[in-house]
């Protein structure tokens, strides 16, 4: 439950009046915020506290033996992400007033849609995700390696298959069948690779999202970031070899604009693939 080593001495009046608690139920917050204020909120939410009875207890005794009563205090204080000790402290004896001051304070901040509070800003957080997926990717070159053998094995097959085609006129169909096929080789590569390694990622995002590390824009700006430079030297690679092989014109805006296209292409395949791969795991 809370964490403090006695949940009786967590009462006591100095700590009562400057404390705070958190209580875990199942894994998942059912309060969060000062000790002043724990009554009222349970009583706001329909569990009222006896008299004779410990606030602590009352809660543990709450979530053990009334039915549905977790997912109640759970939604209540949106696991842990509304702190009740931002709120101020009503006097016991306003009992009627405190239940209806705490309900409207929750509503206000349902509302109002607040983003949760980060000990650092968003591009802090952004630069030491970015940091640190770098230097995972230094040390683990097995990503770096089979996206360099996939460049060299496409650029070889679709080279061989559509080898100098380009400048022919009765193979237009052909020079149509190249394009699709190198924008195939994208999808695949790029949404795949993104959908079977993503899963195993996303159990510790959830947890260190949830200890409130790190937000999930910073951390999925770092991951487009991190993917950019070997996407764009893989993409440039394949589409300059293969543009090469089939014996495309050799035309400076053509090719960028081709070259655009299969990186963007490929920048959009790899989102795909993370929004499948957080939602399915399917290894």
């Amino acid at each position: 439950m809370p964490h403090f080593k006695s949940l009786i001495s967590i009462f006591n009046c100095d700590y009562y009046c400057n404390g705070q608690v958190y209580f875990i139920q199942d894994g998942m917050c059912i309060y969060n915020g000062s000790i002043t204020n724990l009554v009222p909120f349970i009583s706001s939410l329909g569990f009222e506290c006896p008299i004779n009875y410990s606030p602590a207890d009352h809660i543990i005794e709450t979530v053990q033996t009334i039915q549905d009563s977790t997912s109640v205090l759970v939604g209540g204080i949106k696991n842990g992400k509304i702190n009740m000790k931002d709120f101020p402290t009503v006097n016991s004896q306003d009992n009627c007033n405190l239940n209806k001051s705490v309900c409207k304070t929750l509503k206000c901040k349902e509302e109002t849609n607040l983003d949760i509070d980060f000990p650092t800003s968003s591009w802090t957080q952004f630069c030491i995700l970015l940091s640190k997926m770098m230097l995972q990717l230094k040390r683990n070159k097995l990503l770096i390696v089979i996206q360099l053998f996939n460049m060299l094995l496409g650029l070889s097959l679709i080279g061989s298959l559509y080898y100098k085609i380009g400048n022919n006129g009765s193979y237009g169909s052909y020079n149509f069948m190249y394009c699709a096929c190198l924008l195939i080789y994208f999808i695949y590569n790029y949404a795949m690779s993104t959908i079977l390694s993503f899963p195993a990622e996303v159990e510790m995002l959830k947890r260190e999202y949830f200890n409130r590390w790190y937000g999930l824009k910073p951390y999925f700006a770092a991951i487009t970031f991190r993917s950019l430079p070997l996407m764009l030297i893989c993409s440039t690679g394949i589409i300059l070899s293969t543009y090469l092989l089939t014996d495309q014109p050799l035309t400076l805006d053509r090719f960028i604009r081709f070259l655009l296209a299969g990186f963007l292409t490929a920048a959009t395949s790899e989102a795909f693939g993370l929004v499948i791969g957080s939602v399915c795991c399917i290894t």
